[in-house]
C-alpha cells in the first residue's frame, strides 16, 4: 500500500470526529490496483470486490477506469459508525494518492467534513438515507442469526438514523446521484416523494434522484429490479 503524500488522519480538519480505530486497520482494507483511477465503497453484506466485480467493475475495459475496493469491517454488517470510519479514512487516504465512495458514506461526510472537499461525485445504488420500514421483515426466519448492528441501525426508527438526520444528514453534502427501484425488497418505501433513496436537495449540489420505473417507464430498465438488481440495471 503506497504511503500517503501527507498526513491526513486524526488532524486533517479541526471539524473532523476523532478516529477511534488504528490507522493501519482501515488502510489494510483498501485494495488499489496499479491502474487505479476510480474509487468505490462497498454496499452491504458482501465484500466490495464481490459486489461490484461483475457490474461496475467492468468499467475498466469499457471506459479505461479501474476501481479501488474498500472492504469494510465484517462485510459492512457490523456497526455502521465503524464502517463510516473506514469510509472516511479511505476517502482521505485515496485523495492523497490521486491529488484530488449508503449510509456509511453519508455518516462519514457528516462527521468527517474534510471528506467533502475531496469527493467530486457520490453515486449510490438503492440507499436508505432515512432508513427502511421493512428491516425486521426481510429475513424473519434468520432474525436470530442475522443479528448484526447495521441491520438494526438501518431501521427508520433507529437512534442511528435519527442522529444522522438531526445533524444534517438528510441533506446532500456533495453532488449525489441515486438510482433506486420500486421493487426493492430490502429498502422501503422506494417510490413517491418519501422514497428512502431520496435526498431532497440533491439538485442544489448538482446531483439527481433516479427512480428507475419513472425514468424508464415501459422500457427494459424500468422493469422489476430488486435491491441487488439495481447493480446490473441498464440505466444505473
Amino acid at each position: 500500500m503506497p504511503a500517503p503524500s501527507r498526513e491526513v488522519y486524526l488532524s486533517k480538519d479541526s471539524g473532523d470526529a476523532p478516529y477511534l480505530i488504528a490507522q493501519d486497520i482501515p488502510r489494510a482494507a483498501i485494495y488499489i490496483p496499479d491502474s487505479f483511477s476510480l474509487g468505490y465503497i462497498e454496499g452491504s453484506a458482501f465484500p466490495a470486490g464481490k459486489t461490484f466485480h461483475f457490474n461496475f467493475g467492468k468499467l475498466g475495459s469499457a471506459i479505461s477506469v479501474d476501481p479501488a475496493w474498500v472492504n469494510l469491517s465484517q462485510a459492512s454488517v457490523s456497526d455502521a459508525q465503524v464502517n463510516a470510519e473506514y469510509a472516511a479514512n479511505a476517502i482521505n487516504y485515496i485523495a492523497t494518492l490521486i491529488g484530488q465512495s449508503g449510509l456509511d458514506i453519508q455518516w462519514a461526510q457528516r462527521y468527517w467534513p474534510s471528506t467533502r472537499t475531496v469527493v467530486i461525485d457520490f453515486i449510490t445504488r438503492s440507499p436508505d438515507f432515512p432508513g427502511t420500514l421493512v428491516g425486521s421483515l426481510v429475513y424473519p426466519a434468520l432474525e436470530a442469526v442475522v443479528c448484526t448492528p447495521s441491520r438494526f441501525q438501518q431501521g427508520w426508527d433507529s437512534s442511528f438514523i435519527h442522529t444522522l438526520r438531526a445533524d444534517g444528514g438528510d441533506s446532500a453534502y456533495v453532488s449525489t446521484t441515486t438510482a433506486y427501484s420500486t421493487f426493492d425488497e430490502i429498502v422501503q418505501p422506494m417510490s413517491g416523494p418519501s422514497a428512502s433513496a431520496i435526498l431532497s436537495d440533491v439538485r442544489s449540489v448538482g446531483g439527481t434522484n433516479v427512480h428507475l420505473q419513472k425514468e424508464c417507464a415501459a422500457k427494459p430498465a424500468g422493469a422489476v429490479y430488486t435491491h441487488e438488481g439495481v447493480l446490473y440495471n441498464q440505466l444505473a
